[in-house]
């Protein structure tokens, strides 16, 4: 009731809206034992997802300290702390309310500051005046790469919300909670430095699961040992997880359970020398939340990520869509779980794009196909216009959403990435296009052989020649970036207009359907490309582009069948 916008900033990487209601509060799994008020606060929306809240005013008393993300402050003291996508700045100032002496803010969006700013926000203001506080503006995962400095302890963002998702995040790309993304917060820990991630339950649960076996698999890859370096705790509504360099003493798990104790929360798990009762104040629906945490620290952790009906398995750079939780071939088994209504509001985000790319591929089938009616049936030459044309509309928007997610964690802003993509992309292929003008069109299906080679040269050298120069400045890694896509987009530019001069050679009505099935198909890859790259990973998609250039080789080929045809 009562709820308005009071200020909004719209800018490249999304919208951002300031939102005040009298009765909001801000307490994310606060104990029940907490006995103060909350305070009045602002949500922070980023283009329509809540990116975090803010008091309107600084109280003496913050619920955040009774909530089970205070639990790292509880077990140790830490000095260095370093938080990882910063938002409002919630964790940054319960940092320095547990006497920290520096905390570092990383956040990439910085439209959040400039509207917190501009709306004149006097508890941000203050944070940002800190002198105790260093907020820098930079993708997380690009600053860990970038930097070598080690905390006493770091901060990940919380994952999931209080109302749930709908499963409209399995599309999204979460670089910061890969498994090699963990890894790297890992190693900038001091030797006794604490590693903290809340989650909040789902049900049936996955979240929660798939965090931590990204945490035991992060740790034990690093040479320690799960089971004694791994402990967490849980409220009503969250569970936080805490990872240790070295293994957890006896005065540290103490400690743990008399901030436990104060605040009612559970503890979910602990070393094997510190047994608890785990449902004393907050009894879990069933017991096979902790009985599957049990089986993630055991041997049958393998058997566990092949049973389980969800992708509980640690994510990867490759596919870093840590919200992805739907197996195929467990459809059918889930519906009768959970019901054919219910199965949407799991994992809604997957079956939307499964479902475009059907019915895009229907369409481009239709489009493609209708027109043959009407074409000259005396040439002949179908079979190689289609091949020939259906392989660039899929090897250059597949290559193209690979380079796309490849840059974004080099520049470590996705929108900087796109951009730059797109625009060297375009612009090298219209000037590759304008070179093919000086070149014979005798056999264009060469070029397209070069490209799969300069393809596979990418493959293996754009990922060390990145991060060779990710210590330099962002000016000079667009600058670099874009040089060193350029020579592929030349050539990416070549096969099309050398394609159609060949085909207008040859048989001049098929221009107009070559043009048809190269946009089709390229619409088709766009959506299809999404689900590749959930399923399959992205250097398999690169694969898939080097081979569906591939095609217009094949389709210059001097094949009997082809001529035939």
């Amino acid at each position: 009731p009562g709820a308005e916008v009071v200020h909004r900033n719209p800018g490249a990487a999304g919208q951002v809206h300031l939102v005040q209601a009298p009765q909001y509060r801000s307490g994310s799994g606060v104990s029940l034992n907490w006995r103060h008020s909350l305070p009045q606060s602002l949500a922070v929306f980023s283009n329509g997802d809540l990116a975090g809240s803010i008091p309107l005013s600084l109280e003496k008393f913050s619920p955040d300290d009774a909530s089970t993300m205070a639990l790292p402050y509880a077990i140790a003291r830490p000095r260095q702390v370093l938080i990882l996508g910063a938002g409002t700045g919630e964790s940054a100032r319960q940092a320095l309310r547990q006497g920290a002496d520096r905390v570092t803010a990383v956040e990439n969006h910085s439209a959040i500051k400039k509207t917190l700013l501009a709306a004149g926000v006097e508890s941000f203001q203050e944070l940002l005046n800190d002198p105790q506080v260093a907020w820098k503006n930079s993708a997380p995962r690009t600053w860990l790469s970038r930097r070598t400095e080690e905390y006493d302890l770091i901060v990940l963002p919380v994952i999931g919300s209080f109302a749930g998702q709908t499963g409209l995040y399995a599309l999204h790309e979460q670089p910061l909670l890969t498994l090699q993304a963990l890894r790297q917060a890992y190693r900038r820990l001091q030797p006794s430095g604490l590693l903290t991630a809340t989650v909040w339950f789902d049900y049936p649960p996955r979240k929660p699961l798939r965090l931590m076996t990204t945490l035991v698999e992060a740790v034990e890859d690093e040479g320690g040992d799960g089971r004694a370096q791994l402990v967490a705790i849980r409220s009503w509504g969250t569970l936080t997880f805490c990872v240790k360099r070295s293994a957890f003493n006896a005065a540290e798990i103490g400690r743990l359970q008399a901030f436990a104790d104060r605040w009612g929360f559970d503890p979910a798990l602990l070393p094997d020398f510190a047994p608890v009762a785990r449902q004393r104040h907050h009894q879990l629906q069933d017991d096979s939340l902790l009985a599957l945490f049990d089986q993630v620290l055991s041997p049958a952790r393998q058997k566990l990520y092949q049973d389980y009906p969800f992708r509980i398995f640690p994510p990867s750079d490759d596919r870093p869509f840590f919200a992805q939780f739907l197996r195929w071939q467990q459809l059918p088994a889930l519906i009768d779980i959970y019901g054919q209504g219910t199965l949407p509001f799991i994992e809604l985000g997957v079956m939307v794009a499964g479902l475009a790319a059907a019915l895009l591929l229907l369409l481009a089938l239709g489009l493609i196909l209708l027109p043959l009616i009407r074409l000259p049936k005396g040439g002949g030459g179908f079979s190689r216009t289609l091949l020939y044309f259906s392989g660039l509309g899929l090897g250059y928007i597949w290559l193209e959403l690979v380079l796309i997610h490849s840059y974004s964690f080099y520049l470590g802003q996705p929108v900087l990435a796109l951009a730059l993509v797109v625009a060297v992309l375009l612009t090298g292929s219209g000037c590759g296009s304008l070179l093919s003008s000086k070149l014979a069109a005798t056999r264009p299906g060469r070029w397209a052989g070069l490209l799969v080679l300069i393809i596979c040269g990418y493959a293996f050298l754009l990922a060390p020649l990145q991060q060779a120069s990710l210590h330099l400045n962002l000016p000079l890694r667009i600058l670099l970036g874009g040089l060193f896509l350029l020579p592929l987009a030349l050539v990416m530019g070549l096969p099309f207009p050398l394609g159609l001069r060949w085909v207008s050679s040859r048989q001049p009505a098929q221009v107009p359907w070559a043009w048809g099935i190269s946009s089709c198909l390229s619409v088709v890859a766009a959506a299809a490309g999404t689900l590749i790259a959930v399923e399959f990973g992205f250097q398999q998609m690169l694969f898939l582009a080097a081979t569906a250039y591939l095609l217009p080789l094949l389709a210059g080929l001097p094949w009997k069948t082809l001529s035939a045809a």
